[in-house]
């Protein structure tokens, strides 16, 4: 399965310019799922004067990949009512190496565990195959 940024943002309670998904690449019911996000020189956070670095802020790729993690929950649970809310529980980030303009950032969602009120998730974020950052993130679900 894959997905645009049009359909992302129909199941992301994000909006732009929030939304740091800009599509799905793969998705494996149960088990995994691939995000992209295309890092450009034109994001709102880089139009900053006293911002000169083109780096992508760490906490913004936490924000992605909580994302990833929220299209993962949603597709999982398609046809249950999706008026739920979730909430970021225990977040865990190691950062290996930093993420520039110009880079497509490649996230890799897989469950660890899926329950009904809450899950866990491992989140792999990668550049060209190399490794930037590896995420764990616990959440909880509230109807």
């Amino acid at each position: 399965m894959e997905l645009n940024s049009n359909q992302i943002a129909k199941i992301l309670p994000q909006s732009y310019p929030f939304l740091m998904i800009d599509r799905v690449v793969d998705f494996k019911k149960g088990e995994s799922l691939t995000a992209i996000k295309n890092i450009t020189g034109n994001e709102w956070f880089f139009d900053d004067q006293s911002c000169r670095s083109e780096v992508f802020p760490e906490t913004l790729l936490i924000e992605a990949a909580a994302q990833a993690a929220i299209l993962f929950y949603r597709l999982n649970n398609e046809g249950k009512k999706p008026d739920s809310q979730i909430f970021l529980g225990r977040t865990k980030a190691e950062f290996f190496r930093p993420v520039y303009v110009g880079d497509q950032l490649n996230l890799k969602t897989a469950s660890y565990k899926m329950l009904e009120a809450s899950g866990y998730v491992d989140i792999d974020a990668r550049v060209n195959e190399v490794e930037t950052a590896r995420i764990e993130i616990m959440y909880s679900i509230v109807k």
